[in-house]
């Protein structure tokens, strides 16, 4: 124990150190801040009682609420000081450390959870999840099969042992983890646009076949309708792919992924007119839409209007090549 002592205390005051700069003890307030109604409870409570930690916990709570996250990070450390045991505050506190994206520091919080309750499932899956995002995909596979050694009917596991052998390449082991997924939990959506993306990417129709069960869990998942039509301009099916982006933007006529997608389906089947009105209504959308001034670029024979959209879209992205401008 006094080897975890020590570690915790040496983690902690790292965390202290890199905000001396808010030297101030974060139960005082300075006398030009009026204290908003959330914490005058919390406020009156540590007045009384210095040390106690729930009240830390809920103040870092609220600051995180409303961004001021130096203030929340302090009180997290007063929280994780005075009551070093619960793992409650040491996940919270790698929650915060992972939207503010100090993964190592969320990667040693998430630790110190399992230290003090290597039972929860949850704290090997959130380490898994760190591991995987940076690419430590021997140390993420044992953590999601920690998480699943506690809770086997967990699907979120499974899922992302699926993402991490997608990402390495073993596609057949990944289709039988997100398999597994969506049999433990058949409402969620994103299992099955997995496997069919893994399809599409082999040009299989089975993909049209999960990207249709992702749809029908899911009818708001524009992006698994998206693929859909995609799978068809891959494999020039073209006619197939007009109805389904047509009724994307008819549901939502701001989506200018699907607006664009258009424009180059009819680009390919030669409608040069319809392309450019489709494009034209991209850049109308989001006027920073780099794609579509390139192919306008391509496309409108006035050559003062092709420069403008050529000048245009190499403003947006420096890095474009000549080559990108040739035409087809």
């Amino acid at each position: 124990m006094k080897s975890i002592g020590n570690r915790l205390f040496s983690f902690l005051l790292v965390i202290l150190l890199g905000f001396l700069s808010c030297e101030r003890k974060s139960n005082q307030l300075s006398q030009e801040e009026s204290l908003p109604k959330e914490l005058i409870e919390i406020q009156d409570s540590l007045t009384i009682n210095p040390k106690d930690a729930r009240q830390y916990f809920k103040r870092a709570l609220y600051y995180w609420g409303q961004n001021e996250n130096e203030k929340a990070l302090l009180d997290f450390y007063n929280a994780t000081k005075y009551d070093s045991t619960n793992p409650v505050y040491f996940e919270k506190l790698a929650d915060f450390f992972v939207e503010t994206t100090n993964l190592e520091r969320a990667a040693g919080a998430l630790g110190f959870c399992i230290k003090l309750d290597n039972r929860n499932p949850m704290y090997y899956l959130k380490l898994g999840k760190i591991n995987l995002y940076i690419k430590d995909y021997s140390k993420a596979l044992s953590n999601f099969n920690d998480a699943l050694k506690l809770d086997k009917y967990a699907p979120e596991p499974y899922f992302y042992k699926g993402i991490l052998q997608k990402e390495i390449g073993d596609t057949a082991k990944a289709i039988s983890s997100f398999i597994t997924a969506s049999e433990q939990d058949p409402t969620w959506d994103e299992p099955f646009q997995q496997i069919g993306l893994i399809y599409l990417a082999q040009k299989n129709p089975l993909a049209l076949t999960y990207f249709d069960n992702s749809i029908k869990v899911n009818p708001k998942n524009m992006s698994a309708r998206m693929n859909k039509a995609y799978f068809y301009v891959l494999t020039k099916k073209y006619e197939a792919a007009i109805p389904i982006y047509e009724d994307i933007i008819n549901n939502n006529p701001l989506y200018v992924d699907a607006v664009y997608n258009l424009g180059i389906v009819y680009h390919k089947q030669g409608n040069k007119q319809k392309a450019i009105a489709f494009f034209e209504k991209c850049i109308q959308i989001q006027s920073n839409y780099t794609k579509a001034y390139v192919m306008l670029s391509k496309l409108i024979h006035d050559k003062a209007k092709s420069k403008s959209y050529r000048e245009t879209a190499l403003k947006l992205d420096p890095t474009l090549k000549d080559e990108i401008f040739s035409t087809e």
